[in-house]
């Protein structure tokens, strides 16, 4: 394992135990934040209701420019389910679209899951 699987291992544990702002400081000190980081403590964040947070966090992860992947894009599709929220969910199916996961099933899982919520 290396510094990167330490972190984003540290981050996880931390979310999971409710730590959410022990997972927020690992990830801040990493010197390189990867897309398993972003990924993680996004996770982390929506794991306890944190939608919000998690949201903006995502947008962060967008502008960094760090490349997502189809487990970034199931979670904030969960997370916009969470908060009822069509337009973000749309931002995101576009994104699937953009990102080249229109047809991955992880990522379009969670979109499922919001139509038939009835939020679409």
């Amino acid at each position: 394992m290396d510094l990167y699987d330490d972190s984003c291992a540290l981050i996880d544990m931390y979310s999971k135990c409710g730590s959410v702002e022990d997972a927020r400081f690992v990830f801040n000190e990493m010197p390189e934040k990867t897309t398993v980081g972003w990924n993680s403590i996004i996770a982390g964040y929506a794991l306890h209701g944190y939608s919000e947070e998690a949201l903006n966090i995502y947008y962060e992860m967008q502008d960094s420019g760090v490349k997502m992947d189809h487990f970034t894009f199931s979670i904030i599709i969960r997370v916009c389910t969470r908060l009822a929220s069509l337009e973000h969910a749309k931002q995101a199916r576009a994104g699937l679209d953009r990102h080249g996961f229109g047809l991955d099933i992880v990522a379009n899982t969670p979109l499922v899951d919001f139509y038939c919520n009835g939020e679409g």
